[in-house]
């Protein structure tokens, strides 16, 4: 993931971390720690890292949009396109990634930039490890939707990990890797139709070009990270 932010026209070539209304700093520092034995090191890898490493946003390839774009969309209009994610070989990788990631966010306090970073993800923390150790399916009172950006290519190689925040009864949280967005809900009160749209649990795997996809958003953080390119903390 790394090597991707890095910036090769930028001063500073280093990915930029940005800390929500602090600061941002471009650095080399990754945010890792001692956290799993190797067999599920191999995999989290196996199962979802190395697809989605390839299917993302990369060195002006985007080949995740790229096969989307083959499929004809279940519905479009100029805010939306809907595919059938079950017609995209290696849909389930994409999954399983996006909910190890969200739960590597919950296992275990980080340190990033000198910060303890930990989001929780509650009662559903058991039940998602137990998926990603394929002990049990889908976890209950979980959906996971994936948005994949239409974007302008100065908006698609941008990061963030997992940020999270409450909405009428029920748990959200954030994920964005390079052109692609994972949103994740837990709660036992999430509506249904969230249930029936989502990339899981749902059959059908929808999942969604948005050419608008959290631009604004974007917008923000890009000039954050060009007002961080002199900053260097290594």
């Amino acid at each position: 993931m790394y090597k991707l932010l890095r910036g090769r026209n930028r001063r500073n070539p280093n990915p930029v971390h940005v800390v929500k209304d602090e600061s941002a700093h471009a650095t080399s520092r990754q945010i890792k720690d001692y956290l799993l034995c190797e067999d599920c090191e191999q995999r989290f890898r196996r199962e979802g890292e190395d697809w989605t490493m390839a299917q993302c946003y990369r060195d002006g390839t985007f080949l995740l949009r790229d096969t989307l774009r083959g499929i004809a969309p279940l519905s479009a209009n100029p805010r939306i396109s809907v595919y059938r994610g079950i017609e995209v070989p290696g849909i389930e990788q994409l999954v399983y990634f996006g909910m190890s990631v969200f739960w590597r966010a919950a296992a275990h306090e980080w340190n990033v930039l000198g910060k303890d970073y930990q989001i929780s993800l509650g009662p559903y923390e058991e039940p998602i490890r137990r998926y990603l150790l394929g002990e049990t399916a889908f976890p209950d009172k979980v959906t996971l939707s994936v948005r994949v950006s239409d974007g302008e290519e100065k908006f698609l190689n941008l990061a963030y990990a997992p940020e999270s925040g409450n909405r009428d009864g029920f748990h959200v949280h954030q994920l964005l890797i390079p052109g692609v967005l994972f949103l994740m809900l837990t709660g036992g009160r999430i509506p249904p139709n969230h249930y029936r749209s989502s990339t899981a649990p749902a059959p059908e795997r929808f999942i969604s070009i948005h050419p608008k996809s959290e631009e604004n958003d974007l917008m923000a953080m890009a000039d954050v990270v060009r007002s961080a390119e002199p900053i260097n903390l290594d």
